[in-house]
């Protein structure tokens, strides 16, 4: 599980990090900020890290979905994933985050359930969630992406 320290009192450069880490960075920060934190002050959890019961550190969701359509032309399939989006220079990306390989995967055959009317369709498709983690509805594919380095 990775996380992004969210308090400004616990600098870090990197953007994510392990609790591990994160905790390891601040125990050797003690002599530079005249503190005397140990590993007991801390309380990791799924959703965040505490340091003396004050939150330090977000989750990072570990897995995201992307829909990218290139131009305008795809755009419609696109939003039949059903994701907030941005437009990037023309091109329209979609994404959506969660915490499990399982929960995107459940996503992706929700949508597919909407969208495909013919039963082997939708067999195919969800095949190809089960075993690629990955979406096509019309022009534009969708697929899981692992947050995890």
């Amino acid at each position: 599980m990775m996380y992004t320290i969210t308090n400004e009192n616990f600098s870090q450069s990197a953007d994510k990090a392990t609790a591990e880490s994160i905790i390891e960075m601040i125990i050797e920060n003690n002599s530079d900020w005249g503190t005397d934190y140990t590993e007991e002050d801390f309380e990791v959890t799924a959703e965040q890290i505490k340091c003396r019961g004050e939150v330090i550190a977000q989750a990072i969701p570990s897995f995201k979905i992307t829909a990218i359509a290139p131009t305008s032309y795809q755009f419609s399939s696109m939003l039949s994933f059903g994701m907030p989006y941005i437009n990037s220079y023309g091109r329209f990306i979609a994404s959506l985050e969660f915490d499990t390989e399982e929960e995107a995967k459940d996503y992706l055959r929700d949508r597919a359930e909407m969208y495909f009317e013919d039963e082997q369709d939708l067999n195919d498709a969800i095949y190809e969630i089960n075993k690629y983690g990955i979406l096509t509805l019309d022009a534009v594919t969708a697929t899981i992406e692992s947050n995890e380095e």
